[in-house]
């Protein structure tokens, strides 16, 4: 059940009309200072990049690929959707200043909502043993990519608001749920084969005592 991201054409760039305050003379005016939806954006693309759902989605992915829905099912419960409830958490917390940045903010949680709605759905589906080609299922794996595809979509709005340099990004290891350790397969690929391994120093170490020569 890999996140299916499919490149969309996104249309219909937010468009922001300046708020205007017009003096007592009736010529100043004042444009709203536009660095609040800036900050506003920012805090909500950070926030989304340290997604918590983001390993267990992985790890559910994973199960699903090994031909094991209800471990899949299993790791939803327990990881995936817990995950991504405190994420709309998160954002429903976030300090946002603008009326516009507090609209963008209403549409992260719905978004964030539509995920947990279409995790649910596969947990039903997938608790039950379903195997890959069943149409409830299908249905179920299509919710899914639509919500992600929507994530995906609104994290890209905001990189046009406020983009994010490279330094500002956390590092991985704080983008949701610590690291899994690798699993013996992994670690077996990563140990050197005997011709990488560095020649031992002592080669005859550990080798038996053979008995001395006769004179």
């Amino acid at each position: 059940m890999s996140r299916w991201i499919v490149p969309l054409a996104l249309g219909g760039i937010l468009t922001l009309s300046p708020l205007v305050i017009v003096g007592c003379s009736g010529e100043d005016e004042v444009a709203a200072p536009r660095e609040d939806l800036e900050a506003d954006a920012r805090a909500l693309a950070l926030a989304m990049l340290e997604d918590p759902a983001r390993l267990p989605l992985e790890e559910v992915d994973e199960a699903f690929r090994d031909d094991r829905p209800v471990l899949a099912a299993d790791l939803i419960a327990q990881g995936a959707r817990p995950a991504t409830e405190r994420q709309i958490e998160t954002i429903r917390a976030l300090t946002i200043t603008s009326a516009e940045g507090r609209r963008l903010r209403s549409r992260c949680v719905r978004l964030y909502r539509a995920r947990v709605e279409a995790l649910e759905g596969m947990r039903e589906v997938l608790s039950r043993g379903t195997g890959q080609e069943d149409e409830a299922l299908v249905r179920a794996m299509h919710a899914d990519a639509e919500a992600q595809v929507a994530l995906v979509a609104f994290q890209e709005e905001l990189a046009r608001l406020a983009p994010i340099e490279g330094d500002e990004r956390p590092p991985l290891e704080q983008r949701g749920a610590p690291p899994r350790l690798p699993s013996r397969e992994e670690g077996m690929a990563d140990d050197p084969t005997p011709a990488e391994r560095p020649e031992d120093p002592n080669p005859g170490a550990g080798e038996p005592i053979a008995p001395p020569e006769p004179e």
